[in-house]
């Protein structure tokens, strides 16, 4: 079930939030020491899809499915 589109106000309410998230930029962010030595643990954070998409679908596996974290993730 998709959520109303966020409004100001909407998510005032923790007990009855009624909105989807607010749009905002997402920013990945490493140290330059870590992102200098361009080993494969950068390469792998550099090249690692997370879609919005992704994201959506660990969450209702968790919310709806019933999964652990790790185990929505596996999925």
């Amino acid at each position: 079930m998709a959520l109303p589109a966020h409004t100001e106000g909407c998510d005032a309410d923790p007990a009855t939030v009624a909105c989807d998230y607010p749009r905002y930029e997402l920013n990945k962010v490493v140290s330059t020491r870590f992102a200098e030595r361009d080993d494969d643990a950068y390469k792998l954070v550099r090249n690692f899809p997370w879609s919005n998409d992704d994201q959506n679908r660990v969450a209702e596996s968790m919310a709806e499915g019933g999964l652990s974290p790790a185990e929505a993730a596996r999925k």
